[in-house]
């Protein structure tokens, strides 16, 4: 039952933020449609359901003329019959690097969380090496996490602070 207390974000129903230019949809969204669930099946559907309604405000004559999306961007329809592919082969040490980052962050940043934990976490992040891009922006996205993390001492459901 955790789960139903995680939060995630507020938005509209055109998955708008109060943030200018932010829009969220899916698993960290908060739609108010199935209150705070952001587990399984509900987040796919409200991800389905809010990401096609972003896409068409965007695209929407308002959407078009609307001062916080980035000019000149495009977004690009898919379907889900026939998805766009990306492969990319990552080097033995990028897989290696990137499960040692998600080992750290679920250690120290999991379910059950300290301070001492979020400071472990960044000293052991900063001895992985960066020289792939794809290392350097995980590791600046789990020291946001850590930052945010510290800023959360209460639990909100989805964690424990000790």
């Amino acid at each position: 039952m955790a789960h139903f207390a995680s939060g995630g974000i507020p938005v509209d129903l055109n998955a708008k933020t109060q943030l200018p230019g932010l829009y969220a949809v899916g698993e960290v969204a908060c739609t108010g449609v199935h209150g705070a669930n952001r587990l399984a099946s509900n987040a796919l559907l409200e991800g389905m359901v809010f990401a096609e309604r972003l896409a068409n405000s965007i695209e929407s004559k308002e959407g078009a003329n609307d001062p916080e999306l980035v000019e000149g961007s495009r977004l690009q329809k898919t379907s889900f019959e026939n998805p766009p592919t990306l492969i990319i082969e990552p080097l033995p040490e990028v897989k290696a690097y990137a499960k040692r980052l998600g080992k750290i962050m679920w250690e120290h940043a999991g379910i059950i969380r300290s301070a001492d934990g979020y400071a472990q976490a960044r000293v052991e992040i900063d001895s992985i090496p960066s020289r792939d891009i794809r290392i350097h922006h995980r590791k600046l996205v789990a020291k946001a996490i850590l930052d945010a993390c510290a800023k959360r001492r209460q639990s909100v459901g989805g964690h424990y602070v000790i």
